[in-house]
């Protein structure tokens, strides 16, 4: 991961990292040494604002629950992180599947741009599928879901033959049979689209602002942990358009007021820029799922 970071790759880590955060601030600094690579390469704990009481815990134990489950992107991303959330694992045939929950994060690809020029894409007709979540009615749903269960059903049924030996089940091909009974029932029950590879979707102007200012200091951030020819310059120039962005939100948070900050020592100004970012992620999530619900 260090390779490919000191080769300016962009990088998300995610899964069972069986570390229970709670401990980490208890236990002596040579524990837990990938969180503490984390941290100090500046990448960005989605689920760390995914509510006001912290993070949801993602597994359950005959003493509680502990979050042990993480989703985390190197800095400068291209694709900003909306929001992320825990929710329960189904039983699977009536029993239970696992005992974590299920943790994923929604990021906005609209602003990475196309890999083929408009006139390459319009000349080679590339396109893309996207569903109308926000206009699906209950019976559609309702017929996606069951034609969901009914496909991973039929796929169980010739895959295995004792439904109770869960120890036989291969979670990678589980998932690649989950994705393909996703897809084929959606674009057989639910509203859909096919629109060009430069479609992008539009958001509310308050939105896009967060949004840009969300993506601008996770690429300050960036900046300042590489080391490239031309860095002093991509520095000045975002350090020159900070306050600017820092006033845009200003405007858009209520009860938000531009702190005193300085950009010298550098680590104090990383955490500065860490502490907005974080800001604006929380926030961020609040007015994405506004906007869902306004569509």
């Amino acid at each position: 991961m260090i390779l490919l970071l000191n080769f300016y790759y962009f990088v998300i880590i995610l899964g069972d990292f069986n570390i229970d955060e709670v401990a980490y601030s208890n236990y002596p600094p040579n524990h837990f040494k990938l969180l503490r690579l984390l941290f100090s390469w500046f990448f960005t704990d989605h689920q760390a604002h995914s509510s006001i009481d912290g993070p949801d815990p993602t597994f359950l134990h005959d003493n509680g629950s502990s979050r042990l489950d993480y989703i985390w992107s190197s800095p400068g991303f291209p694709a900003p992180g909306l929001f992320s959330q825990v929710v329960a694992c189904p039983d699977l045939l009536n029993h239970p599947f696992t005992d974590h929950k299920v943790l994923t994060t929604i990021f906005d690809f609209s602003f990475c741009l196309a890999i083929l020029a408009k006139s390459r894409l319009k000349q080679k007709k590339e396109m893309r599928t996207i569903f109308s979540y926000t206009s699906i009615t209950v019976e559609q749903w309702t017929n996606f879901t069951t034609e969901v269960d009914d496909s991973l059903g039929v796929y169980l049924d010739r895959q295995y033959s004792s439904r109770c030996d869960f120890s036989s089940l291969s979670l990678d091909r589980m998932w690649h049979a989950l994705k393909a009974a996703i897809l084929s029932a959606a674009i057989e029950t639910l509203p859909f689209q096919k629109v060009s590879n430069t479609y992008r979707h539009l958001y509310s102007p308050e939105l896009t602002k967060l949004i840009a200012i969300n993506k601008f200091l996770d690429r300050f951030l960036y900046r300042l942990t590489t080391r490239r020819s031309n860095r002093p310059i991509q520095i000045s120039q975002m350090t020159t358009a900070l306050p600017a962005h820092l006033a845009n939100l200003a405007s858009l948070l209520p009860d938000y007021s531009v702190p005193t900050y300085s950009t010298t020592p550098i680590s104090e100004f990383k955490s500065f820029l860490r502490s907005q970012k974080n800001l604006v992620s929380a926030f961020l999530s609040t007015k994405f799922a506004q906007h869902l619900t306004d569509s």
